[in-house]
């Protein structure tokens, strides 16, 4: 998630994932009397098998369409979102230092 990789990379690692995790659980179902593995265990790993692939699954769903923004009250009024010079009064106004309005630079 640090590298901000796309939907696309993520869904192709979380399905290598799935499937190296789902040749584990196999093994260990197989293997459990030979290797003494207690029931517990192929319990746990079956149920994190069972999270991986609900993540899997919305992993590689395409994102639903972004919903567009409701009109905020700048929008309604029709007044710009940000202060620039163009818009703030020089003299003594509350944006004024002394050397001048720090916007209009």
């Amino acid at each position: 998630m640090e590298h901000k990789v796309d939907r696309k990379e993520i869904c192709t690692l979380v399905t290598r994932f799935y499937e190296a995790e789902g040749t584990v659980v196999k093994f260990l179902e197989q293997n459990k009397s030979w290797c003494g593995i207690p029931e517990q265990a192929i319990t746990n790993a079956k149920t994190g098998h069972e999270r991986t692939a609900k993540f899997r699954t919305a992993a590689c769903t395409e994102a639903p369409e972004a919903k567009p923004r409701p009109p905020s009250l700048s929008d309604a009024i029709g007044t710009p979102s940000v202060d620039t010079g163009a818009n703030t009064k020089t003299g003594r106004g509350t944006l004024d230092s002394l050397t001048g309005n720090p916007l209009a630079k």
